[in-house]
């Protein structure tokens, strides 16, 4: 709960500086007024903030000491280079306050099964420990063997609580291990690894296209040329997939290939992309068109990530209504077999 209320004070940090540079204020007077009235921001944090920018250190080394994301910072570096500073951090902000609106919203979506769950999984331990023994020993008495598809069904309700619990570490401690795995690769390494995963390649395809043809828009638009803009991203630190990407396209460039044939050939974008490079590049607009790709990439991300929300909730519920009838048969069909046999 902290982190999320640090995170919503980051984005209307982010978003109010902005508004305030863009009414004409400084950088420093902006950043001063914010600390007195943006909650969240401790002692140390004013301290260290304000004597990085007595020393002229520039912004987007100095919103890393308040939380901001990466890639904010980011984008605020390419700002500092093609001069649109306030637009970018008006931009930022929005995109921060709906991502944790998202976040949120996918926790109260998320809250009710999930509580539907740990329900479930005690029912079946309840059910294993107290009312299992007693059937068995009715069965016992009876002389009655399950067969088939009862025995099956008593199966699972005398293993399903131990395997799922079994089962869980093991998926947390090799989520863990593949994350630990993924965080030594190489930049390249890791992308790689992501578009080979099928539902995730789209979502990165989506998210890195939109970074590179956004910040791209804006350093085409405020005059650099091609060259100029991918010497930019390869001297950034803050996001080493983009100067990796960058290099690889440079690198292309100085061979002969034009940036649409330079861009064809990375899997890491959108089939689009390339395309759109093409075409902007013969009508001299690249970079409006890459802008207005990056906003129409927006969009679709959202559009994808609704999809998948809206598809979350049911399939738990569809999945707990089954177990629950699948508990509910596996008593009462050796009932109604016990009875029919007397």
């Amino acid at each position: 709960m902290k982190k999320r209320k640090t995170a919503k004070s980051g984005a209307e940090f982010i978003f109010r500086l902005g508004e305030m540079l863009e009414k004409g204020f400084t950088i420093r007077e902006s950043i001063d007024f914010l600390m007195l009235n943006i909650p969240g921001i401790d002692g140390k944090q004013t301290k260290h903030i304000r004597q990085m920018l007595q020393a002229g250190t520039p912004l987007h080394e100095i919103l890393p000491i308040l939380h901001v994301p990466s890639l904010i910072c980011l984008q605020v570096y390419f700002a500092e280079k093609h001069g649109n500073v306030q637009g970018v951090l008006l931009h930022a902000g929005k995109q921060w306050k709906k991502t944790e609106q998202s976040k949120e919203n996918l926790m109260k979506l998320l809250q009710y099964p999930i509580f539907l769950l740990c329900l479930l999984v005690m029912l079946l331990a309840v059910l294993n420990t107290f009312v299992l023994p007693q059937f068995h020993d009715l069965h016992a008495s009876m002389g009655y063997k399950p067969e088939g598809m009862i025995l099956l069904l008593l199966f699972f309700l005398e293993w399903v609580p131990s395997i799922m619990l079994i089962l869980l570490p093991c998926a947390i401690g090799f989520s863990i291990f593949l994350y630990a795995r993924y965080r030594l690769l190489s930049p390249k390494k890791k992308a790689d690894m992501l578009i080979r995963i099928p539902y995730v390649r789209t979502f990165f395809q989506l998210y890195f296209t939109r970074l590179f043809a956004r910040e791209a828009s804006q350093l085409l638009n405020s005059g650099f040329a091609v060259n100029e803009m991918l010497h930019v991203f390869e001297r950034q630190t803050i996001y080493p997939m983009l100067t990796a990407v960058s290099e690889v396209i440079d690198k292309r460039l100085m061979n002969g290939a034009s940036l649409q044939e330079a861009i064809k050939q990375i899997t890491w974008f959108d089939k689009k992309l390339s395309a759109l490079t093409g075409h902007g590049g013969a009508n001299g607009r690249l970079g409006e068109e890459l802008l207005m790709y990056a906003e129409f990439c927006d969009e679709l991300v959202e559009e994808k990530i609704k999809r998948l929300t809206s598809f979350i909730q049911p399939a738990v519920f569809l999945f707990i209504g089954a177990v629950v009838m699948t508990v509910y048969l596996s008593i009462m069909l050796p009932m109604f077999e016990m009875m029919t046999s007397v």
